[in-house]
Parts: C-alpha cells; sequence; structure tokens
C-alpha cells in the first residue's frame, strides 16, 4: 500500500510543473496534466483504507489542490469540504478555508471565496491565531483583483508584504510582490484606457 510518506514525495514532484499563471490573475496551473491525473489515479483509491484522522486531512486535502489545479472546481470543493468536517484543530481550521475559498474562486464564486476568507480571518482573531493573516490577505487580494476592485486588492497585498517581510521569507514575500506587481499593472492599464 502507498504510505503517506511516499504521497508527500509524489505531490513534491507534482510541484515542479505547477506555476502561477499571470494571464490568469496568478491562479496555479499545471504544465502537466497528465501527472496530476495519474496522482489523482493513484491516491483516490487510498480512501478506501483505514487511516487517521491526520491521514485523512493529509489525503482528503492532497486531492483538493491537485483537483484545483487542473481547474476542476467542484471536485476540489468537495474534498476540502471533507477535510473542514473532520474539525481536527483551529490552524487546520483556517488552513482549510483559506484552500476551499481558493476552489470557490476557480469556480467563480468570488463572494463565497470571500466569505470563506471573512470566517478565516474571524477565526485566526478568535483564537489568537495571527500566522495565517499574510495568507488569508493575500488571497483576498487576489479574489479582489479578479473582481476588478484594485484599490482593495492593493491594500491586502501591501498590508500582507510588510506582514511578510517582517517574517523575514523570501519567497513569501517575492510572492506578494509579484501579486502586488500585477495588481499594479492592472491599475494602470485602467487608467490607460480612461
Amino acid at each position: 500500500m502507498m504510505m503517506i510518506r511516499q504521497i508527500k514525495d509524489e505531490l513534491n514532484g507534482l510541484q515542479s510543473s505547477i506555476y502561477f499563471d499571470e494571464r490568469q490573475f496568478l491562479r496555479e496551473q499545471t504544465n502537466a496534466p497528465d501527472k496530476c491525473w495519474a496522482f489523482i489515479y493513484k491516491v483516490e483509491p487510498l480512501l478506501e483504507k483505514e487511516w487517521s484522522k491526520e491521514d485523512f486531512y493529509f489525503l482528503y486535502s492532497t486531492l483538493g489542490y491537485v483537483y484545483r489545479v487542473l481547474n476542476k472546481s467542484r471536485e476540489a470543493i468537495a474534498f476540502f469540504e471533507k477535510a473542514l468536517r473532520l474539525q481536527l484543530n483551529h490552524n487546520q481550521e483556517i488552513v482549510t478555508l483559506i484552500r476551499l475559498s481558493e476552489a470557490f474562486k476557480y469556480a467563480n464564486e468570488h463572494q463565497k471565496s470571500l466569505q470563506l476568507l471573512r470566517e478565516a480571518m474571524n477565526q485566526s482573531t478568535v483564537n489568537s491565531i495571527p500566522y495565517y493573516e499574510d495568507f488569508i490577505l493575500q488571497h483576498r487580494g487576489k479574489c479582489l483583483m479578479e473582481l476588478g476592485e484594485l484599490n482593495g486588492a492593493l491594500e491586502d497585498f501591501s498590508q500582507s508584504l510588510a506582514i511578510r517581510k517582517r517574517k523575514g521569507n523570501k519567497e513569501l514575500i517575492r510572492s506578494t510582490q509579484k501579486a502586488f506587481d500585477l495588481c499594479m499593472k492592472c491599475l494602470k492599464e485602467r487608467q490607460g484606457t480612461k
């Protein structure tokens, strides 16, 4: 039987084919859908086995992520909702709300996406878990950018960037800077058309 460690290794292998598409407001896409489908076909049957709640959380979250990257929003939503129903701890709940909001955004249900991000921010505040605030702000900014609410998006990206600079994670800083720059480009293009 395929074990969780193997699944994690294979998932890490898929990462090299996943990129942020500027033409789609930095939505994650894959240039190797066949590898993603092969991964899904290998992992989905494992859900029939006995696993701990933690392992089921990982499997549901992983399948939700790969389906989302393949632009299969409905399937992604279903798996993230299963992960959310496990309710393991507040951190996982916040992370899953963020992931679920992304899946709804990919389904072009932006208001539902924003509602889930509000819920994630509320859970973060109520449970004194500020760690995910920059992630929530970045995802909300990207959702607002897709809706054409560029000023609100820039504000969220600026706040996320400030937090990430304090954290000092260069990869996260680059990610937010890229989103900020794309939003500025969209704003300039909009102003140029007026």
